[in-house]
């Protein structure tokens, strides 16, 4: 039928209960078509509007590709897209969104971590915490890793986790164990002692993370760096924090011992699957995603344009 485009030549996208209907390239006479003309004058209206400030929050992924905390929409949507029954939302503060990742209501969480923030006195002029990971059967099949964060003796922010994604390596547990410590520290403002028995990690963070910056995250043999997704998560965290951040290592002390012991508890805790996608591929998939949350039509504004559309039939 003269001027319609069919329903085949728009995509259909779908995320957050929005809905955004967009059409890919096509010839000249598609431009002129009812739906293309009504498309075209509502994008100039949202496009002359003023738009509001951008409200600041942080973005908690319990469920997604690599679950954590994230200041961004655009770092939540690449772990949460195409992950199944992904769990997300936006917070207000920090500690909500901790909350959130860690499947407690904000009331309770909130009772226990101010009890054990008003323990840190006046007096207190740094914090430490103790890190380590874990894998059983490291490097061979059916490895398991976890992750222990030690805080102090019952301390709520005291954590025992299973390592995410498919790599359970000792390797991969030791960074995520740092990060999780910066991600649940109380106070961004205080010195900040992480306190590992990880050689990898010491020697990434003192000496090998510079390097790799500057050569655009690539060894002296040009190739990729290991575990690169951790080491800039780990950085944009320590960058992140006003307080100085410093990890020394350690051997055979009880904090040690109590983050080894939480390690191995979490490695026998149920997988925690993620979806992982080579730095090829996540670029190809970057590029067609190149959308924000002000790209998606809300489904009022999509009931409009479908009475103007049909209107014009």
């Amino acid at each position: 039928m003269a001027g319609r485009l069919p329903l085949r030549n728009f995509i259909i996208f779908i995320s957050n209960n929005s809905i955004k209907l967009n059409h890919p390239k096509q010839p000249s006479r598609l431009q002129t078509s009812p739906i293309s003309r009504v498309l075209r004058r509502r994008n100039n209206t949202i496009l002359n509007k003023k738009m509001p400030k951008t409200k600041l929050g942080y973005y908690a992924v319990r469920i997604g590709h690599k679950p954590g905390i994230y200041k961004t929409w655009e770092e939540c949507r690449d772990q949460v897209h195409k992950y199944p029954n992904a769990k997300y939302e936006k917070f207000p503060t920090l500690k909500e969104a901790q909350a959130f990742i860690s499947g407690v209501s904000i009331s309770e969480k909130e009772q226990e971590l101010d009890a054990a923030d008003n323990s840190y006195n006046a007096e207190v002029t740094k914090l430490v915490v103790w890190t380590d990971g874990c894998s059983l059967n490291n490097g061979k099949d059916g490895a398991r890793a976890g992750i222990g964060v030690f805080w102090g003796n019952n301390h709520p922010r005291n954590l025992s986790e299973r390592l995410p994604g498919y790599k359970q390596t000792n390797n991969r547990a030791e960074i995520t164990a740092v990060i999780r410590a910066l991600e649940t520290c109380p106070d961004s403002e205080l010195p900040l002692e992480i306190m590992t028995d990880s050689k990898y990690t010491i020697n990434a963070y003192e000496s090998w993370i510079p390097k790799w910056i500057k050569s655009g995250w690539k060894t002296a043999n040009k190739k990729p760096v290991e575990n690169q997704d951790l080491f800039v998560r780990l950085v944009e965290l320590i960058e992140a924090r006003p307080g100085k951040t410093h990890v020394p290592g350690h051997v055979g002390i009880p904090g040690n011992e109590a983050a080894d012991r939480l390690a191995n508890l979490g490695a026998l805790k149920e997988e925690v699957k993620t979806t992982t996608v080579s730095s090829t591929e996540q670029k190809s998939q970057n590029s067609k995603m190149n959308f924000t949350e002000d790209d998606f039509y809300s489904p009022e504004e999509l009931t409009e344009i479908a009475a103007e559309i049909y209107s014009l039939r």
